[in-house]
């Protein structure tokens, strides 16, 4: 299959006073191929869908990327970030939207296709709630989610496994002043980071996990943020759970 983004992309409702929301296409292989043309408009569920943003020139589908199989069913699943959003438009999201794949035919049953597929024609963004996809939220001003990418099984227990780039993330680390013989702090300015979130078996909207994004931290419930409190980044500390950032990578000030 194939995802496109469309990051200025329209839905054409004004009364919800928003615009150029952004929107990601997928588009469904096919055995017998393709015409020479795919129309985004006819995309009805069968045959693809589409993802719509909700936020006010919010770019959603800027970055697009296959995210594997995240939550361990058997079909791999996606990645889209957004920028600017929140009720201060100084969030940006990364969202995963989980694939999934027909309900098998009972024994003795005749498997048929239905007219609309296994996802509906058009997904908003506000209807990823835990039981179709997760998201995660961090600082526009890190650039949280300016790179977004799928990395395997990085920890070996099954679970796909994605990686979220945030490239001006400022860092603050303790020093030590050998000559004066005391500890300061100091903070390395747009430095960068680059967190990994280790894939689980999400099984439902109660059940939550603790996130590292950007500079906060998150208390995610399937898909929503239940609890916003600063944390010291240099907390990341290895340990698995599903949908847990456990590590980052911090970039070097020149």
């Amino acid at each position: 299959d194939l995802v496109i983004g469309a990051s200025d992309s329209d839905d054409g409702d004004d009364t919800d006073g928003a615009r150029s929301e952004g929107a990601a296409f997928v588009v469904f292989g096919a055995a017998d191929g393709f015409g020479g043309v795919v129309d985004a408009a006819a995309l009805d569920g069968s045959n693809g869908f589409r993802i719509e943003g909700v936020s006010n020139f919010g770019d959603f589908g800027r970055r697009v990327a296959g995210a594997g199989d995240v939550d361990g069913d058997g079909v791999d699943d996606l990645l889209i970030s957004e920028r600017g959003v929140g009720a201060d438009g100084n969030d940006n999201e990364v969202f995963v939207i989980f694939g999934a794949a027909p309900t098998p035919p009972a024994e003795g049953e005749i498997a048929v296709a239905s007219a609309g597929g296994v996802f509906p024609a058009v997904i908003d963004a506000d209807a990823i709630d835990g039981s179709n996809g997760i998201r995660f939220v961090g600082s526009q001003f890190d650039r949280f989610g300016d790179a977004i990418a799928g990395i395997g099984d990085l920890d070996g227990d099954g679970f796909g496994d994605v990686l979220i780039g945030a490239p001006r993330t400022d860092v603050t680390r303790e020093r030590y002043d050998s000559y004066y013989g005391y500890a300061y702090e100091r903070t390395y300015y747009d430095v960068g980071a680059a967190f990994v979130v280790f894939g689980g078996p999400f099984s439902g909207p109660s059940e939550t996990a603790p996130v590292l994004a950007g500079d906060f931290e998150l208390e995610v419930t399937r898909g929503e943020v239940t609890a916003i409190t600063p944390v010291d980044l240099t907390a990341v500390d290895g340990e698995s759970g599903p949908g847990e950032v456990v590590f980052e990578v911090i970039g070097e000030e020149d």
